[in-house]
């Protein structure tokens, strides 16, 4: 283990950012992906909520009508 942590680079991740372009309040106006076709954005203290928006839209769109198991998507998975 020992061998390990020396044997690790310094920056483990050398990711680039997705470009974020904010108005000056800070309020996400829009944003681009990374390099590497990845969203990664900067560590923030809250998720800016276009993107919020966006995954939500993308990933569950009914996920303010069910408890965390979507039966109609589960069952389209089993189908």
């Amino acid at each position: 283990m020992i061998w390990y942590s020396f044997a690790l680079p310094e920056k483990l991740f050398k990711d680039p950012y997705s470009t974020t372009l904010e108005d000056r309040d800070g309020k996400l106006l829009g944003a681009a992906v990374a390099s590497d076709g990845q969203w990664r954005f900067p560590t923030q203290t809250e998720v800016p909520e276009k993107f919020k928006e966006a995954l939500i839209q993308f990933e569950d769109k009914r996920f303010a009508n069910h408890i965390g198991l979507d039966a109609i998507a589960l069952g389209r998975a089993i189908k």
